[in-house]
């Protein structure tokens, strides 16, 4: 006749349960494709998620605000561990993700493993050809064995390009300073909807890629986001003497910059429209020749 389990041994093995469920539901809650991913013949099948959702699916965290990150959970460098892997140890050929797992020293293609795999495919560096399975991109092969100088760094701002929510925060702010810290994370959560929680997260993974890809300039103690789109146009990479001139330039609240150009139409909106816009996003004032010089004399002694 079996024993029956005591009441007190029965209530702690139930709360272990509990919580080793809680820890894989919120762990396969951090993979991408969340809700569901489409396997080999059309098929689809449903990942799990923890918590509580929304009517779309989405998470709530505890304050009742739905919480969805879009984003990459890590660098792009950080991202490019597992297809460095593929490529030094397989030839960049297809693989099954637990042989990818393996490539890494993981023996489960599960948990953190697969939130890696998922950052590495929103960057660009990683595809699904089948259930189960992932490819190399040619992105990835474009960063990792680079023909010439330039590719290494043109690859990694592709990967910018596409990383949800990294690279829509770049193009807002591209060829800008970034506001300040309380003002970008404002801007973050309100605009970008970026969850609250993840700030931290974010912030950190968005400056490293960036500083990766060479598209962070830190000056005067503000950051600079460069416009790559300038330097494709022109064929080549900012020169380092424009670099250089940059670096050793600073700018103070009360600085001004003078105008002296025609203002009478159809000249005179140019600056309204061109002129007036980019001294203000420079930092300066500007000051016009017509109607905000001092008085009558010479000009240059009132400059």
């Amino acid at each position: 006749m079996r024993k029956r389990e005591p009441e007190a041994d029965r209530s702690e093995r139930h709360s272990k349960d509990k919580a080793a469920s809680a820890s894989a539901d919120q762990v396969s809650a951090e993979i991408e494709g969340e809700s569901q991913t489409k396997g080999a013949g059309g098929k689809r099948r449903r990942r799990k998620r923890g918590g509580p959702r929304n009517a779309e699916g989405s998470a709530f965290s505890r304050s009742g605000s739905s919480v969805k990150a879009k984003y990459p959970r890590h660098s792009i460098e950080k991202a490019l561990r597992v297809p460095r892997a593929i490529l030094d140890q397989n030839a960049g050929r297809e693989c099954t993700e637990k042989e990818a797992a393996g490539f890494v020293g993981l023996g489960s293609p599960a948990g953190p493993f697969a939130v890696e795999v998922s950052s590495a495919i929103k960057y660009g560096l990683l595809e699904r050809p089948g259930s189960g399975k992932i490819k190399l991109t040619e992105l990835a092969r474009k960063i990792l064995r680079p023909q010439n100088q330039d590719e290494e760094l043109q690859g990694f701002r592709q990967a910018v390009s596409k990383a949800p929510d990294i690279s829509d925060v770049y193009n807002h702010y591209r060829d800008e300073n970034l506001p300040d810290a309380q003002f970008f994370d404002n801007a973050l959560v309100d605009t970008f909807k970026i969850p609250q929680e993840k700030l931290t997260e974010f912030k950190e993974i968005f400056y490293e890629t960036l500083k990766t890809a060479k598209l962070l300039e830190e000056h005067d103690g503000k950051y600079r986001v460069l416009d790559f789109s300038k330097d494709a146009e022109k064929g080549g990479t900012t020169s380092e003497t424009l670099r250089k001139l940059e670096k050793s330039v600073t700018v103070s609240a009360n600085d001004t910059c003078f105008v002296v150009m025609p203002f009478a139409p159809p000249h005179g909106a140019y600056y309204l429209q061109v002129y007036e816009p980019a001294i203000k996003k420079a930092g300066l004032k500007p000051v016009r020749a017509d109607s905000e010089i001092f008085g009558a004399g010479k000009i240059m002694d009132q400059i």
